[in-house]
């Protein structure tokens, strides 16, 4: 966990889909090395992001690959940027079912820049390294 920095910007969102008092899913502890462009996290899955079935729904987990891939983004340069661009692009890839009630490790990483456009591939893991989903996604910084 060197070089990890918590995001402090994300202190200030808290009305989000994602990071709200109220929020269906819950990410919290985000920490971003800026060296090395990965960012981790917590995410906790209430019992408001059931599917028909009692699991976690498939969209809920999309909004976790979205979030990731915007906080990357914003993080891409040497400080977070919050506003900073765009998720343009996100494919997920679900692998097994989120227990309601969960809470997994979400870990980010950018796989490339090339100008205005950020590349970032995340998977959400459980504390053994199972892997739940994985994800990638596009970034665009505004000009």
């Amino acid at each position: 966990m060197d070089n990890f920095i918590k995001i402090k910007e994300i202190d200030n969102v808290n009305n989000d889909y994602c990071h709200g008092e109220n929020s269906h899913v819950k990410i919290y502890d985000y920490k971003v090395n800026f060296e090395k462009h990965i960012l981790i996290g917590k995410v906790y899955f209430t019992k408001y992001s059931a599917n028909h079935v009692g699991t976690c729904h498939g969209g809920a987990i999309c909004a976790v690959i979205d979030d990731v891939v915007g906080w990357l983004g914003y993080c891409s340069g040497n400080k977070c940027n919050v506003g900073s661009g765009f998720t343009a692009q996100i494919n997920t890839t679900l692998k097994k079912p989120v227990k309601l009630g969960s809470t997994l490790n979400i870990i980010g990483i950018i796989d490339k820049i090339d100008g205005r456009k950020v590349w970032v591939k995340c998977s959400l893991e459980d504390e053994t390294n199972s892997i739940f989903c994985t994800g990638k996604g596009l970034f665009i910084k505004n000009n």
